[in-house]
């Protein structure tokens, strides 16, 4: 059997969303997997985590790329560290009118 370390599936995962492959991302998640996010909002499922996150995603954050500053693996956990990067069209904001696109 070949053994893949965390740490390798970590950057492969990262690629796929540098790329916007929904298809290298659904063969890197397992049928459970649960996409978490900043707000604790969770989906469950590889199908559900493409339709629900990742697509809508993709569409909305053009050319988003992760830069790490940093990784570390300690067994099947992996922390990268850094900031990431998108190419917006354009901005929206809040004032207190409302909404306002720069």
């Amino acid at each position: 059997m070949i053994t893949i370390s965390p740490k390798s599936i970590a950057l492969q995962f990262n690629e796929c969303i540098t790329n916007a492959d929904l298809k290298g991302l659904a063969n890197l998640m397992t049928e459970d997997h649960v996409f978490c996010d900043t707000a604790n909002n969770r989906i469950k499922g590889k199908d559900n985590n493409i339709v629900q996150a990742w697509e809508p995603f993709f569409n909305f954050y053009p050319g988003y790329r992760n830069i790490f500053e940093n990784i570390v693996a300690r067994g099947s956990t992996v922390i990268m560290q850094g900031y990431s990067i998108v190419l917006m069209r354009y901005l929206i904001i809040f004032v207190p009118s409302g909404l306002q696109k720069l």
